[in-house]
């Protein structure tokens, strides 16, 4: 994934939604895999339902086609 990817969250929205990051809906990588606090290899991404940035694993990301 890159900057400016449109992504939502892999497989049912209960199996994430209680870790830190994960959101519902449509999010935008603001900045391509890199390492973050929590992973190895995570992405940052501006959720648009939120309002808010985050840190997310790429591994717990899809892309929107």
């Amino acid at each position: 994934m890159k900057a400016g990817d449109l992504v939502q969250m892999k497989g049912p929205s209960s199996k994430y939604s209680w870790r830190r990051g994960a959101s519902e809906g449509i999010g935008v990588v603001m900045n391509g895999p890199h390492p973050t606090e929590y992973t190895m290899r995570g992405c940052t991404v501006f959720w648009v339902t939120k309002q808010e940035t985050h840190n997310v694993p790429e591994d717990w990301l899809e892309e929107v086609v």
